[in-house]
């Protein structure tokens, strides 16, 4: 039996702006999905003990990035990804990237969800998925032409501490109810 509610080992499906009304699934992927937190503080020094901290003061908890290594990705999965509601053109051929300046992207952010996938199958149990509640992609990418590795785009989230009740103050959950 795993340990964590999502499993040990294995893939999952990415799902931006779950549950609203521009949900797009970011898969298939290549590579590790990451998420990655960190915590900021402060050493309290005394001077008898020398280097060795004698307490530690948080100054804050981040979720430093969402990183999803896109593959054989549709214009649809990318403009969501890269570019801004509307960057496809009308046939679904051409997608604009554009140069974004001056936007609060607060506003525009949703939940990114992650669900284990065992033989193929999606979990449709919620506790054993991943939720952040106000994500948004940013741009931190390279395409590759080469005979040697399958082009992908990573595409990393930045996370805003939410400030939407009820989840005032958090980042997202460990399962889902």
């Amino acid at each position: 039996m795993p340990a964590l509610p999502f499993g040990d080992i294995g893939p999952v499906r990415a799902y931006w702006c779950y549950g609203g009304s521009y949900e797009v699934e970011l898969n298939p992927y290549l590579g590790k999905i990451v998420i990655r937190g960190v915590e900021s503080g402060k050493d309290v020094q005394e001077e008898e003990q020398g280097e060795g901290p004698v307490d530690y003061v948080t100054s804050g908890r981040v979720v430093e990035a969402v990183e999803i290594p896109m593959t054989r990705s549709t214009l649809v999965q990318l403009e969501a990804a890269l570019a801004e509601p509307g960057d496809l053109d009308g046939t679904g051929k051409v997608l604009k990237l554009r140069n974004n300046v001056g936007c609060a992207r607060y506003e525009d952010s949703c939940s990114l969800v992650l669900k284990p996938v065992c033989n193929g199958i999606v979990s449709g149990t919620p506790a054993e998925w991943i939720e952040l509640y106000k994500t948004y992609p940013t741009w931190d990418w390279e395409i590759g032409f080469d005979r040697e590795e399958q082009r992908v785009f990573m595409v990393k989230f930045k996370v805003f501490v939410c400030q939407d009740s009820p989840h005032v103050g958090e980042y997202g959950t460990l399962g889902m109810l």
